[in-house]
């Protein structure tokens, strides 16, 4: 039951990653798509944090840091695989090794976040 938030915004992602290229909303104001890497970076870090917030109501609101690395790793290799999936099996988008990078990023970012937030909480 602890991670039923962090299962359900990773379903979000999938989504999201397989939503036609055309159909997502046109909002780059630069040349290098910075309003995509900054999607790509919050919509992880909002998985790092449930997932954190998921191991923390898990094992009676304790984390440490091996649990941390254990999310990071989790969210960099579901990075991956969305990237993945977009290169082989969404027709209309294309796997990025900048929107890896940028999900790898946002994982890092929100888990760390989270990890220090909640390691002292009490329930």
């Amino acid at each position: 039951m602890s991670y039923w938030a962090a299962l359900i915004w990773a379903a979000f992602i999938l989504l999201l990653c397989g939503i036609p290229g055309e159909d997502l909303p046109n909002v780059d104001f630069w040349e290098i798509n910075i309003e995509d890497k900054l999607a790509h970076v919050f919509v992880f870090a909002i998985l790092g944090i449930l997932l954190v917030f998921g191991a923390w109501r898990f094992d009676n609101n304790k984390v440490n840091i091996r649990i941390v690395l254990v999310l990071i790793s989790l969210g960099i290799m579901y990075g991956a695989i969305t990237e993945l999936l977009q290169g082989w099996l969404f027709p209309t988008r294309f796997m990025s090794l900048s929107d890896f990078i940028a999900d790898s990023l946002g994982a890092i970012l929100g888990t760390v976040f989270a990890f220090f937030f909640y390691r002292n909480r009490k329930g």
